[in-house]
């Protein structure tokens, strides 16, 4: 019968490095904290100005996540058709690099 007090100190010892390597991410999600929240900038710099496409493009996910949210089955014969769509470009190209 083995030794179970000499395995429970094995697996205690192998478990170290994991238990060290835990505390790296949070080292580094720390450091990006304090840069972010309790620095002060090194320079002023304007605020970014967003054009048009990124704006559209927010409203549209806006609003899609919104449609989606209540309403769950409405864009099924949407996403037939375009998972249709996909796998024929998938074939065409495919035929294409033979």
């Amino acid at each position: 019968m083995p030794n179970a007090a000499g395995a429970s100190a094995r697996i205690r010892a192998g478990s170290r490095p994991g238990r060290l390597n835990a505390g790296r991410p949070a080292f580094y999600s720390l450091r990006v904290f304090v840069y972010m929240y309790m620095r002060e900038p090194e320079t002023e710099s304007p605020p970014v100005r967003h054009g048009l496409l990124v704006r559209g493009g927010l409203l549209v996910a806006g609003v899609m996540t919104i449609v989606l949210g209540m309403l769950p089955n409405w864009p099924v014969p949407v996403l037939d058709a375009a998972k249709t769509a996909a796998q024929a470009i998938a074939t065409l190209g495919g035929a294409a690099f033979r």
